[in-house]
């Protein structure tokens, strides 16, 4: 659950709309990405798009160096 109502207690407990709101939220954006697989987000080739962005992130985290324990 993204929001705990009950702690701390929340004044528009009965009242408020939020929790509804993020539900239809989450099934809309689950029902966007079901259109797709991991093929369809690849097809977008290198250097473009997700496929970019999961590229660089990796090659960010094979340069950095890793901890040294001794020093």
């Amino acid at each position: 659950m993204l929001v705990d109502c009950n702690e701390p207690p929340c004044p528009f407990a009965g009242r408020c709309v939020l929790i509804d709101a993020l539900a239809r939220a989450r099934e809309a954006f689950y029902k966007e990405l079901n259109q797709y697989t991991l093929a369809d987000l690849r097809r977008s080739g290198p250097g473009n798009g997700v496929s970019n962005l999961m590229c660089s992130r990796a090659q960010t985290i094979s340069d950095e160096p890793a901890d040294d324990p001794g020093g």
